[in-house]
């Protein structure tokens, strides 16, 4: 598997738009999600473990 981004390298403005407004989430699995964009675009399968990461709150959510 490779690398993950950080957060940080992940915090881009988007221009104001469809493209930053969620329409809808579609489970993938039980591991995963992919969102649905108004804009039309739907890449990318998040699983739980990264967006667990990228949570800003800095509790630990591993559940261990």
């Amino acid at each position: 598997m490779g690398v993950l981004p950080l957060p940080e390298d992940l915090s881009r403005p988007l221009a104001p738009g469809q493209s930053d407004e969620l329409d809808s989430i579609d489970a993938v699995g039980n591991y995963a999600l992919t969102p649905h964009w108004k804009d039309g675009h739907a890449y990318g399968i998040y699983t739980w473990d990264y967006l667990r990461r990228l949570c800003p709150c800095g509790e630990d959510h591993s559940g261990g």
